[in-house]
């Protein structure tokens, strides 16, 4: 049983990500600080692999809170711009989610049957892309990366890794 209420842990994190997100844009570009935030983090965390939203509100439904699927949506969003989650897009498009473990952009090669997630080094395509930013004259560019199969669990086989 917790002594403190569910997502409670997370004010800490939510505190500094809303900091540096005023100190980027300014207090008016902010989200306000809600308790969903800290539902929502406390749920992914749980979870402990990647979920869409549909799966997420499973999970909550299924620990005995009530909160609809735009509220979902909605709080998944306000976390991603305070750099709060780690989102990947399965082949479908879906989106899916899992807290943000330490700093920096990161990819991932991701389950697209369990959602489990394994980072991966992408230090050669980052710089790769840092030099093809630079020969075109571009600048801030943003991208997405990633990579969605089978773990071997969920394909039957096993894979050792060398």
């Amino acid at each position: 049983m917790r002594s403190e209420p569910v997502g409670a842990e997370f004010r800490p994190q939510l505190a500094d990500a809303r900091a540096e997100l005023t100190a980027e844009s300014g207090p008016d570009c902010v989200p306000r600080f809600t308790r969903q935030q800290e539902i929502v983090l406390q749920a992914l965390h749980d979870m402990g692999v990647f979920a869409s939203a549909q799966e997420l509100l499973r999970f909550l439904s299924g620990q005995g809170l009530r909160v609809s699927l735009s509220t979902v949506y909605r709080t998944i969003g306000t976390l991603e711009r305070l750099r709060l989650v780690d989102v990947v897009r399965d082949d479908r498009g879906e989106r899916w989610y899992r807290p943000r473990s330490g700093e920096g952009h990161r990819h991932y090669l991701m389950c697209r049957e369990c959602g489990h997630g394994v980072p991966i080094p992408a230090e050669s395509f980052e710089e790769w892309l840092a030099v093809i930013e630079r020969q075109h004259g571009f600048a801030e560019v943003r991208h997405t990366f990633d990579l969605v199969g089978l773990c071997g669990s969920c394909s039957g086989t096993r894979t050792s890794a060398s």
